[in-house]
């Protein structure tokens, strides 16, 4: 009898970062709309005759104009995702914001209790301010970067 023939197993293919697939939708974004943009112009020239004077000029600008084309989509849809990244970072740090001031104010009143000894109640108050000076040095460290100091 023949022995049966057993195939390997293939080999584990590795999968594509985000950053890679976002990178390679922007460059078929911008290929489509470049391409798009060059078909159009050449019908275009089609329709109005390719002898004529705006037959030659669109037939001329064509590859032109879809380059151009590809590279104002492929910025403008960089700037749109640099825009929303920089939005979510804003809400995340507003979320960040909140959820620090109402804990601050859990222990605040906490600190408030008439049952907590004196020496626990000054320990958290220096707690809270020290706190608070972290999240203002925070504060102030991520504006004078967004203005270009260090």
């Amino acid at each position: 009898m023949s022995e049966a023939v057993v195939p390997e197993p293939k080999a584990a293919t590795r999968r594509r970062t985000s950053a890679t697939q976002s990178t390679q939708r922007k460059k078929i974004a911008a290929g489509v709309g470049g391409a798009s943009t060059g078909t159009l112009m050449l019908s275009l020239a089609h329709i109005v005759g390719t002898q004529t004077a705006w037959g030659v000029v669109l037939t001329w600008a064509a590859p032109s104009a879809g380059a151009m084309t590809g590279v104002v989509i492929a910025l403008a849809k960089s700037q749109w995702e640099l825009a929303l990244m920089r939005w979510n970072e804003r809400q995340d740090r507003k979320a960040d914001e909140r959820a620090f001031q109402r804990d601050l104010k859990i222990v605040e009143k906490y600190a408030e209790d008439p049952t907590l000894s004196d020496e626990n109640r000054a320990a958290l108050k220096r707690e809270v301010q020290e706190a608070k000076k972290l999240w203002a040095d925070r504060h102030m460290d991520r504006i004078r970067k967004s203005l270009g100091g260090t």
